[in-house]
């Protein structure tokens, strides 16, 4: 008896529940890699999806115009005729296709059931094989993403394939591809332990830095000591201020910086680059604290480039572009809140196995009052994301 040709399909949609959601988009490889369709679906009712955006990047105004499901789905029953249809998650991608295209194929495999059985973490709790994303599934059979991003339909489609040839393959084949991940293994472990070095290397020559500098701190000192708190019977003027009005005087002296001059640029280690005496003379790219969001963690971390020395007060300036630098040093702190938010202690009530929820990507941070620090927030519907 002929084996029935294998199609690979997936699709990428506005949320995970089938009915209210709609797919935006669509594809399918055969068992060669060769493409059979990749489109982008424009949904007939739903307007905004940005939950789901986040993970695929699929805006509303990429889909505007595009065909619709309908449009395409002769072309869909046509290339799972009477095939293998293959789909990682198969019951997630199926519960948004019409009923056409099931009975049009031979069959539908779920790679995913597949390969979380080969994975064998089974959990006694649910009575199953843990199901493992696909990310994982394809880095275990060496699937080389290119330049292809995943959460999108054509690049999954591709990673499905590589799985299931993987499971389907010969001993041979798949010695092959085990050898391949090791090297590839491989070759993350020496980066990993050359961006060590490289770390270790930075340290060491950071530490030189700070040592020159407490070294030169501490000949400004002596120097201080020595030619301008001698003493004598008269103390020296600088004796009789507070240590913040001696810092400010000492840096009008040296830096000829203004006597009002903010205590946070006087910090070691600030470069401060400029004085402003009218507001109208500051630069479009610097700004002061207030222009920045008001969490306390945030502009902890600011560090001041400038000076607004007017008649009546003065202020730290910021370049502006140091909020771009922390919100990608800490993107979760700025994420929105998941629709179905969860922390880890909840997820484990829920019965979620430990090796599931490594396996989520926080979906935000939050700060904790009490314990003072941030924790990761996830969110439940992943539990259910393909």
């Amino acid at each position: 008896m002929t084996q029935p040709q294998t199609v690979f399909l997936d699709t990428e949609t506005t949320g995970l529940h089938a009915g209210h959601d709609e797919i935006l988009e669509i594809a399918l490889v055969d068992d060669a890699g060769h493409t059979l369709l990749d489109t982008l679906i424009c949904p007939d009712h739903r307007t905004e999806w940005p939950g789901a955006q986040r993970i695929h990047g699929i805006a509303p105004d990429d889909v505007r115009g595009a065909l619709r499901l309908g449009d395409v789905l002769p072309e869909v029953v046509a290339a799972v005729s009477e095939a293998r249809l293959v789909i990682y998650n198969a019951a997630f991608d199926m519960g948004f296709l019409p009923e056409a295209v099931s009975r049009s194929a031979a069959q539908v495999a779920c790679c995913m059931e597949a390969y979380a059985e080969y994975h064998g973490d089974y959990s006694e709790y649910h009575g199953s094989y843990t199901w493992q994303p696909l990310r994982r599934a394809a880095a275990h059979v060496a699937h080389d993403w290119g330049e292809d991003d995943a959460h999108r339909a054509h690049a999954d489609a591709l990673a499905c394939r590589a799985v299931w040839r993987y499971l389907e393959g010969s001993d041979a084949y798949r010695a092959a591809v085990d050898a391949q991940r090791a090297v590839q293994q491989q070759a993350q472990e020496d980066a990993a332990r050359a961006a060590t070095l490289l770390t270790r290397y930075e340290q060491r020559r950071r530490n030189a830095a700070r040592q020159r500098h407490n070294t030169a701190q501490t000949h400004a000192s002596r120097v201080i000591e020595r030619y301008f708190l001698r003493q004598t019977a008269d103390p020296h003027w600088i004796t009789a201020h507070a240590r913040h009005d001696a810092a400010q005087r000492f840096a009008a002296i040296f830096a000829n910086m203004p006597y009002n001059t903010p205590a946070e640029c006087l910090d070691t280690g600030i470069g401060i680059e400029s004085v402003y005496r009218r507001k109208s003379d500051i630069p479009e790219h610097l700004a002061p604290a207030r222009w920045f969001p008001s969490y306390r963690w945030l502009r902890r971390l600011l560090v001041p480039v400038a000076v607004y020395a007017g008649p009546r007060a003065a202020h730290a300036l910021y370049a502006k572009d140091q909020l771009d630098d922390i919100r990608a040093a800490y993107p979760l702190r700025f994420a929105p809140m998941p629709d179905s938010p969860a922390t880890r202690t909840d997820l484990r009530h829920d019965g979620v196995p430990e090796a599931q929820i490594d396996a989520l990507e926080p979906a935000a941070d939050c700060w904790n009052a009490i314990g003072k620090h941030w924790y990761p927030v996830y969110d439940r519907n992943a539990l259910k994301s393909p």
